[in-house]
């Protein structure tokens, strides 16, 4: 028959379950012969189980719960099966009472034991928290792992350390070579360029010949080469011409370097010194003894000269242009050191140039500045005055004053227009002069107009001027007797 009894640990908040078999007792305990004679067990399994305590119960003293547990397993005692004999059930002396009660708290004892084993194997899997799984390095990961890669990489590969004005401007951002190339690997490495090179010329000039593009089959037929040995010397042209430019980008940028102070931005010229230099790389001969920076110096120069030009004025001029103004500036130059007066005809003469092409070139050497910047630094985040304060506007139609001064003249003159000159007169002399923003009109086009003839309107109009020359004579109008004059 099976048996539920329930006890509970002083050590959590929880009644666990177990169950035993009244069989075990005899097993684990020595009880006498004749204490166990008065009991009679049946084979099914008695179970004792866990209820969950509640908050209320939660505040019971561990010696309440033994308690408990103590007269549930006596309860479970008393509901074997007793002998069949009528003699009664418990009729034992105080001494095996005692015995008997020893005995089922070393059971209590026993069943605690293994429950708190159970207690605390539960536990653990249930406040065992999920370990997160990354799906990747993380970023601390993939930091080191870079740093180890670079660190333990070839020697001869490593990021290029360049200063800060030419991060900002991003440049040395890419992977340089640490060491330059030696010659015998410049050598090896220009033929493999030069292969390249010979290979597209032959696809060039058999396109010519067939009249259309051919196919990488077709060269690789022409040339007596499988399809694939022509790729591998394309690929190898390529990755040859690559080592070339990364083992030489720091002599272009030192090249760069000296034109960024004239006016160029550093990220144009060494476009164009990169543009150089591979060109350079192509017109390599290897053959010849002539190391490769220096031949390909002047390539790169040439580039970065090219660029400069080109970037360095805010309107471009032509490239032939600018070599004109820099022959000019040294002829100069020397002239000063002679002795000799500057001027337009003698640097056309020390040059055998016409005068006429010093005139054009002289007359495009300006720089232009925005009105809008600040002529000096201003330490202060407040702006500062711009070149509006300081450049003065040299047209002099647009002075004010001088606007002023002619809408005064020409009050001046309206009124003794009026003064001395009738209606008709005041109408030939605006038409003679162009007043009110018209056209002059000759004698003969102002007499058409005036339905006269030429003679007779050059005769009113000569009349008029003699009498504003008097009038202008008499109120001291200097500007007018100029005008009549």
């Amino acid at each position: 028959m099976a048996t539920t009894a329930v006890i509970g640990l002083s050590t959590g908040k929880r009644l666990l379950s177990s169950s035993f078999i009244c069989s075990d007792l005899s097993d684990k305990f020595s009880l006498s012969d004749h204490i166990l004679a008065h009991y009679q067990y049946s084979p099914g399994k008695n179970v004792i189980t866990a209820k969950k305590t509640s908050n209320s119960r939660s505040s019971l003293s561990s010696s309440k719960r033994q308690s408990q547990s103590v007269n549930a397993l006596k309860q479970c005692l008393d509901t074997v099966s007793a002998p069949s004999d009528p003699k009664p059930r418990f009729d034992e002396t105080e001494e095996e009472s005692s015995e008997l009660k020893d005995s089922v708290d070393a059971v209590l004892l026993l069943q605690k034991s293994m429950l708190e084993k159970q207690w605390n194997l539960s536990a653990k899997k249930t406040r065992k928290k999920m370990s997160v799984v990354c799906s990747g390095m993380s970023a601390r990961q993939r930091r080191l792992s870079g740093r180890k890669k670079v660190n333990g990489m070839d020697s001869s590969v490593a990021r290029a350390s360049t200063s800060n004005d030419l991060l900002l401007d991003r440049y040395g951002k890419g992977t340089l070579r640490k060491k330059y190339l030696t010659h015998a690997e410049l050598v090896s490495l220009s033929k493999l360029v030069q292969a390249g090179i010979s290979i597209n010329k032959h696809k060039s000039s058999l396109q010519e010949k067939l009249g259309y593009e051919p196919t990488d089959r077709q060269v690789a037929m022409s040339l007596d080469i499988s399809s694939s040995e022509l790729h591998t010397k394309l690929f190898d042209s390529y990755r040859a011409r690559e080592k070339i430019a990364k083992s030489n980008v720091r002599l272009v940028i030192s090249i760069a370097k000296n034109y960024e102070g004239k006016g160029g931005q550093m990220g144009c010229l060494v476009q164009g010194g990169l543009a150089g230099l591979m060109r350079g790389i192509e017109k390599f001969d290897p053959s010849q003894r002539c190391r490769f920076s220096t031949y390909a110096y002047w390539w790169i120069r040439q580039g970065v000269k090219k660029a400069f030009i080109e970037t360095s004025r805010f309107i471009t001029l032509p490239a032939y242009m600018e070599q004109r103004l820099g022959k000019i500036n040294k002829a100069k130059i020397e002239l000063i050191e002679q002795g000799v007066d500057p001027s337009i005809k003698n640097i056309a003469s020390f040059l055998n140039m016409t005068v006429k092409k010093v005139e054009n070139a002289s007359k495009v050497i300006y720089t232009v500045y925005s009105f809008d910047r600040e002529p000096f630094r201003n330490m202060s985040a407040i702006p500062g005055p711009t070149y509006h304060s300081y450049i003065a506007d040299p047209n002099l139609d647009n002075d004010p004053w001088l606007k002023v001064e002619e809408a005064e003249f020409k009050d001046e003159v309206n009124n003794l227009m009026n003064m001395v000159l009738n209606e008709r007169e005041r109408e030939i002399i605006r038409l003679y002069y162009g007043f009110n923003n018209l056209m002059p009109l000759t004698w003969e086009e102002i007499g058409k107009r005036m339905g006269i003839s030429r003679e007779r309107a050059r005769q009113i109009g000569l009349v008029s001027l003699g009498k504003l020359k008097i009038m202008a004579k008499k109120r001291d109008l200097q500007a007018m007797l100029e005008i009549v004059e």
